[in-house]
């Protein structure tokens, strides 16, 4: 995931993936908080949560005192009661993938100056 805090401190993020045999990729970009994804801000962490069907994922970043660099943590979890989680594909739109246990590694924080999103044209809310 990639996040962008602008100057009027509204959050860009994109949510991106890559399949098993890195011959598919996707990505979702969201303007501020939806009713399914937010961000929020406050002092030096960022805090993204992403709500699925039977499940959510969260992230954590934790910048330094001069947000020169960062560390991340990812939480996966089902709900309670819930046997798989239902996630809509970002690879493969239109496919509906059932979940049963979740593995997380690689985890990296990056800090970057200027928007992340490049010279993409620019998302609206």
């Amino acid at each position: 995931m990639s996040i962008y805090i602008g100057s009027a401190g509204r959050a860009f993020s994109r949510r991106s993936m890559i399949d098993l045999d890195r011959s598919r990729s996707g990505a979702v970009d969201s303007v501020g908080n939806t009713t399914s994804a937010t961000v929020d801000f406050r002092g030096n962490t960022i805090t993204a949560l992403d709500v699925t069907n039977g499940g959510a994922r969260r992230i954590l970043a934790t910048f330094d005192t001069d947000f020169a660099g960062c560390t991340a943590q990812v939480t996966c979890g089902k709900k309670k009661g819930a046997a798989t989680i239902i996630n809509h594909s970002i690879v493969k739109p239109g496919v509906i993938s059932e979940i049963a246990s979740v593995q997380i590694s690689g985890v990296r924080c990056v800090v970057k100056n200027g928007n992340v999103f490049g010279r993409r044209a620019p998302l609206r809310p």
